[in-house]
């Protein structure tokens, strides 16, 4: 990248990114698991609490490796993180993708079938999200059978990328892209479709017998399907198309614009739980009143707090914590 000015804006932009991503996956990793801020299906926290765990890697491995690179002007990782850092991505990637698949379908079919819904567990939803961690991996198993050293620094991205030189490549990726991209993305279109006809259904129904249908749960799982579709369909193009597209220029540009929509799918959680899930958006507020309250405490009106007033005033925080 010639332009100093466009490294460095994206350099930024991309540590923000990542450090965005810290903030808001370790924030619902801990009101989740500590505080158990989510009052959604048991099931339904399992595959969030995953999903967040999948994009603290990615921002560690991709996004945060890739800024610090722009800064350099080049990768500063070694050849051994090279490779490390391109398979970790792959598999990261597709972790994510099976994941919010997995939590949609599995929305709908606690929806559809209530009663067997019933008998799921905590165990259950691990079981599963782990299955899909392991299917992901067949991706970068994949490359690593094919062709495991076509590995490269690509020079206007600053990060390692597989080079797919092999002509087999041509065959092959685009069966890779349909089983673990099309597919994936597909379904998730389709259940969130089905999922809005059963809220509608179930509202008008509701509506007849003047009841409430709770409707957080599935807002969340339809909203994060549409973050999902936004950023993962540019990369099911661009993978599909990418073997048989020779001009310089999308070369260049497809793959930043691509990783750019990926990488909104990474940082989008913390804000898509803080606008729809009520219990996560209430434990956010309570923290922050309670820290804005414990600073004008010690800095308000000039006065130094006693030992006996902090004394005090650690026993209602440990109260309100608990």
């Amino acid at each position: 990248m010639e332009n100093d000015a466009e490294r460095i804006i994206w350099a930024v932009w991309l540590m923000l990114m990542s450090l965005v991503s810290f903030f808001g996956d370790t924030t619902i990793l801990i009101a989740s698991i500590k505080y158990r801020a989510f009052k959604l299906n048991k099931v339904i926290v399992i595959f969030i609490e995953h999903i967040a765990v999948c994009d603290l890697f990615m921002s560690f491995f991709s996004i945060l490796t890739q800024s610090i690179s722009l800064l350099a002007k080049g990768w500063i990782f070694g050849a051994l993180f090279c490779e490390i850092e391109v398979y970790i991505n792959f598999h990261n990637v597709t972790a994510s993708r099976l994941l919010v698949c997995g939590m949609t379908v599995c929305k709908l079919w606690m929806l559809k079938c209530p009663l067997r819904a019933k008998f799921l567990t905590r165990k259950h939803a691990h079981t599963a999200c782990l299955t899909l961690w392991v299917l992901a991996g067949c991706v970068p198993g994949v490359f690593l059978i094919v062709d495991k050293d076509d590995i490269a620094i690509s020079k206007n991205q600053y990060t390692c990328s597989f080079q797919s030189s092999s002509q087999i490549w041509k065959k092959l990726r685009p069966v890779v892209t349909s089983l673990f991209v099309a597919v994936p993305l597909t379904i998730v279109i389709v259940s969130s479709l089905l999922l809005v006809k059963h809220l509608l259904h179930a509202g008008r129904m509701a509506r007849r017998i003047r009841s409430k249908v709770p409707r957080q749960g599935i807002v969340t799982v339809v909203l994060t399907s549409v973050i999902y579709c936004i950023s993962f369909f540019p990369k099911a193009v661009h993978e599909t198309i990418r073997p048989y597209v020779n001009n310089a220029v999308y070369k260049e540009t497809a793959p930043r614009v691509v990783e750019t929509a990926t990488y909104l799918n990474v940082v989008a959680n913390f804000f898509l739980y803080s606008l729809t899930v009520s219990s996560f958006r209430n434990f956010l507020k309570t923290k922050m009143g309670l820290a804005r309250e414990l600073n004008g405490e010690t800095t308000g009106k000039g006065k130094t707090t006693t030992s006996d007033e902090n004394q005090a005033t650690s026993e209602v925080t440990q109260q309100t914590l608990a």
